[in-house]
């Protein structure tokens, strides 16, 4: 290493140059620190671009998010920010190099995980877009099943309809019925009163039938007792005694069932 301010030849744990008594904390750790402070620059520049250009997907997502991509120059502006304060702590021209590779690092680590947290960003989209897919599905067959429900509904609503029109006729037959059987049963009442009085009837003619026909048998025994008077006196008229006696004694026996009758 060498002075800044004289050009001799000065080692790293100096902290004033022998030759010309300058301050080496001040000037060369300044100077180091400024190179170190541009080599993670570039550094950075030179990850930052890749990390943009690989999708499209992050860019609209952090545009909508509002925040900067995950991976790009703007995302490691802050720590970048804070580079010079970092190297403002650690003046020491030995530990320069070794900030520089930590910080290096960090910056590398910090591009992987935004790898990885890209990639699964990426999964966890896909896997919310596929979530997306069955719920659209979803919707549509619960669109459909609420579809089939109200036709159901409908011809659940025309059966009950139905129904109750068959229960009003079935109780409108029923009433009929039951006005048919007591009906029924007057007629039936009626047909046993008439065949009472059929059969009283029947008795009644079976003896006026009796009786008639005693009456006609008394009514011949009269008739044939009555044309032997009239024979007998009509030969008395003539004084034709023996024949008149013969008429009577024809009808002799007609004339006592007659008294019997009387």
């Amino acid at each position: 290493m060498f002075c800044n301010a004289c050009g001799a030849r000065v080692e790293g744990r100096w902290n004033y140059c022998r030759s010309c008594g300058a301050d080496l904390m001040t000037v060369t750790a300044s100077a180091r620190a400024t190179e170190a402070d541009k080599g993670i620059g570039e550094a950075a520049l030179a990850v930052a671009p890749n990390e943009r250009e690989e999708s499209t997907e992050d860019a609209s997502f952090a545009a909508a998010s509002g925040e900067p991509p995950i991976g790009s120059l703007e995302a490691a502006a802050p720590l970048l920010r804070l580079l010079p304060g970092i190297s403002e702590r650690f003046r020491r021209p030995a530990g320069a190099p070794l900030l520089a590779v930590g910080i290096i690092a960090g910056i590398i680590g910090l591009g992987a995980f935004a790898v990885w947290w890209r990639s699964d960003l990426r999964a966890t989209q896909s896997q919310l877009a596929a979530v997306a897919n069955e719920l659209r599905s979803t919707e549509a067959e619960k669109a459909a099943v609420e579809l089939q429900l109200d036709e159901t509904t409908s011809r659940l609503a025309a059966v009950e309809a139905d129904l109750r029109s068959t229960e009003a006729e079935l109780e409108k037959r029923t009433y009929e019925r039951d006005l048919l059987s007591v009906y029924a049963d007057q007629l039936e009442s009626d047909v046993s009163r008439l065949e009472g009085s059929l059969s009283e009837t029947q008795s009644d003619l079976q003896a006026q039938q009796q009786t008639t026909t005693l009456q006609a048998g008394q009514i011949r025994v009269l008739r044939e007792c009555l044309a032997g008077v009239v024979e007998a006196l009509y030969w008395v008229t003539f004084e034709f005694w023996s024949l008149a006696v013969s008429a009577l004694q024809r009808v002799s026996s007609a004339c006592d069932q007659a008294a019997q009758l009387f």
